[in-house]
C-alpha cells in the first residue's frame, strides 16, 4: 500500500504511528463506501498490527535534573514546573491506587 510506505519512508513514522494513521484513514474510507462515494474498499486485504513498545521511565536522578534546570525563558520554566507537578500527581495516584487495591478498602475502585 502506497500510503503505508509513504508514512514510513517520507514521514518517518514508526510502526504504531503508521498503523494509527491507517486505521483513521480506513474509517474515512468506510464512511465513503457507506455513502456510495467509493465502490470498493482499498483496505480489504490490508492487515496492520500494533507492536508492543517497551517504555523506559525517568529515574529519580533524571527527574531531579529536570527540576533543578533553570531555563532562560520564563515560559520554559513554567512548562518544567507543570511537567514536574504532573509527574508528582501521577506518582501519588499510582501509590494511592496500589494501596487501595491491595487493602481492598477503597469503595471507588
Amino acid at each position: 500500500m502506497d500510503y503505508d510506505f509513504w508514512l514510513r519512508s517520507v514521514r518517518k513514522c514508526a510502526n504504531n504511528t503508521a498503523v494509527k494513521y491507517i486505521k483513521n484513514f480506513k474509517k474515512i474510507i468506510r464512511l465513503c463506501i457507506a455513502n456510495g462515494w467509493l465502490s470498493k474498499d482499498p483496505f480489504l486485504s490490508h492487515k496492520a498490527k500494533l507492536k508492543v513498545v517497551e517504555r523506559t521511565y525517568l529515574t529519580k536522578e533524571e527527574i531531579h535534573m529536570i527540576y533543578d534546570k533553570e531555563f532562560v525563558s520564563d515560559r520554559l520554566n513554567q512548562v518544567r514546573d507543570i511537567k514536574v507537578s504532573h509527574l508528582r500527581w501521577l506518582a501519588k495516584q499510582a501509590i494511592d491506587h496500589s494501596l487501595c487495591y491491595s487493602a481492598q478498602t477503597c469503595n471507588f475502585l
